[in-house]
């Protein structure tokens, strides 16, 4: 199981933490697709949701 920080894009709404554990997990709290977004001088990755991203 992972921890995950949801970090709404409305500045309004509160940031919250919620145990996920399948890929289904991550795309019912972003209502869409997520893509993986690698931050590799932390050694973290950042799961995103997919249509917010640009890929240039």
């Amino acid at each position: 199981m992972v921890k995950g920080i949801i970090i709404p894009t409305e500045a309004i709404d509160p940031m919250a933490e919620r145990d996920v554990v399948a890929p289904e997990d991550y795309q019912a709290v972003v209502d869409g697709w997520t893509k993986p977004v690698h931050i590799h001088p932390l050694g973290i990755t950042v799961l995103v949701h997919e249509e917010s991203c640009s890929d240039s």
